[in-house]
């Protein structure tokens, strides 16, 4: 039987009641643990809305259970082992996280979700197995326990996409770093790309099982036993590699189309993050295209927070000496503060309405 542990006190199944009244945040979660121990067939998960409307979603115990041992046979996880669970228990990643505890039987260290989840774990917890989202790892990397994030076995990073700034400072860590592909309808992660010091790549490798192909505008569709073998169609502009591995390169919802030129924004902020750092820019940022009656789109910046003169003329100095010509912004926009999901992401349609 497993342990919780929550201000390093131990908590066995049997306590999920007290556990409830002393950590009130995890009751979505100790709801999800109830219902699993009492062999419940179908459960109910939300999307987190970062592309549209949050939506309930029926999954199947078969469906969490197929999850749970591909994840199990990729990382090697094994009975015994410590989990670090810190991140909000409405979505879906708590959730199979939890859920690879209870059928592996890994003990779960409980953190109420914070920016720095490490800072609330008794120095002397070994955590083998963690998931954040980009924003912990960075405020981990910024503070004193940065080499207590080494230590962890598998750490897994999702909910928002990784920004080269990141990439770089993981580069030196000897264990097993990953970025996670997936969504609540395949059932958490189906596919992983490594970002530690031994296989920094810049596509995912598919876990085993995982089948996929491009419809035909050339966005990923994926099916395996974590979706019942039914295909998930996806707006995901994908480049496959082979029948294991993909690159990721945008959303075809944020696919601009300015005077019949397709851009993709997210490669073009690939490119913008250099130019960024020339300027002495460390805003959060993203482009996006918004109506223009000769282009039909026009690409557009929105930079997060202020700015001054000088660094703004910087930056359209650089964007015109480093970036392709239908590339650079026809306008810069600064907003005070972006529209985020629970887990960071940023949403970009939201946010780009808010301004219109």
């Amino acid at each position: 039987m497993i342990n919780i542990f929550y201000n390093n006190k131990p908590y066995g199944i049997k306590n999920l009641d007290l556990l409830a009244e002393e950590a009130p945040f995890f009751k979505p979660a100790i709801s999800f643990i109830k219902n699993w121990m009492t062999n419940t067939e179908k459960f109910d998960f939300q999307s987190s809305g970062s592309t549209g409307v949050p939506k309930m979603l029926d999954i199947s115990r078969k469906q969490i259970l197929s999850s749970v041992e591909l994840t199990r046979k990729y990382l090697q996880l094994k009975q015994g082992e410590k989990a670090l669970v810190c991140l909000s228990p409405e979505y879906i990643a708590t959730k199979m996280m939890i859920a690879r505890c209870l059928v592996l039987g890994l003990d779960i260290v409980l953190v109420e979700p914070c920016a720095n989840p490490l800072d609330r774990v008794n120095i002397s917890t070994k955590i083998d197995f963690a998931s954040f989202v980009p924003m912990q790892v960075q405020k981990i990397l910024d503070s004193v326990h940065s080499a207590r994030l080494s230590k962890i076995r598998n750490v897994l990073i999702g909910g928002a996409g990784v920004h080269n700034s990141l990439i770089n400072k993981l580069k030196n860590f000897n264990n097993k770093i990953y970025h996670t592909y997936g969504m609540t309808e395949t059932v958490s992660h189906v596919a992983l790309r490594k970002l530690d010091k031994n296989s920094q790549t810049n596509h995912f490798t598919c876990l085993s099982e995982v089948h996929i192909r491009t419809d035909e505008n050339d966005c990923l569709v994926v099916s395996g036993p974590m979706t019942d073998h039914k295909e998930i169609f996806t707006k995901d502009l994908i480049e496959i590699h082979n029948q294991n591995e993909f690159t990721w390169k945008g959303r075809l919802d944020n696919l601009v189309n300015s005077g019949g030129v397709k851009i993709i924004p997210e490669l073009v902020e690939e490119q913008l993050i250099s130019i960024f750092r020339r300027s002495n820019l460390s805003n959060e940022f993203f482009l996006a295209g918004i109506e223009d009656p000769l282009l039909g789109q026009k690409l557009v910046l929105l930079i997060e927070g202020g700015h001054t003169d000088k660094t703004l003329d910087s930056l359209n100095e650089n964007m015109r000496k480093f970036l392709p010509k239908y590339h650079i912004p026809k306008e810069v926009i600064f907003k005070k503060e972006f529209i985020r999901t629970a887990s960071g992401k940023v949403r970009r349609m939201e946010t780009l309405k808010s301004i219109e």
